[in-house]
């Protein structure tokens, strides 16, 4: 039995199709959705294992940058005296090429001999 997810948002329709014995227990569950308190318990649980399962099956490069490129971004940035760009600070994908466009950079300004001892 198909679901569909739409999201009128941003104009988004997909079928989804679950399995036999799936759709038969999502069948009996809608059918104990009698009140709205019922109704809105069973939305928020699906509400908030969708958001756990989406952040897992979005592309990597959307996904909010790493701690370990956040802090890699930070040092650089400090090192340029600079800040990181917004749309850095938001997904991998954009964090990856701030911090790719500014290695040559720092390694051509970095002391070739070294930390001075």
């Amino acid at each position: 039995m198909p679901v569909y997810l739409i999201a009128q948002g941003f104009d988004l329709s997909l079928e989804l199709d679950l399995a036999p014995p799936l759709a038969v227990a999502l069948q009996l569950q809608c059918e104990r959705l009698g009140s709205k308190d019922v109704r809105e318990a069973f939305s928020r649980r699906i509400s908030d294992e969708f958001n756990r399962l989406l952040l897992d099956l979005i592309d990597w490069d959307l996904k909010e940058p790493t701690a370990a490129q956040m802090a890699y971004a930070i040092e650089l940035a400090r090192f340029r005296q600079e800040t990181v760009p917004i749309p850095a600070l938001r997904s991998r994908g954009a964090m990856q090429s701030y911090i790719e466009s500014r290695l040559p950079h720092c390694r051509e300004t970095a002391d070739p001999a070294g930390p001075a001892r």
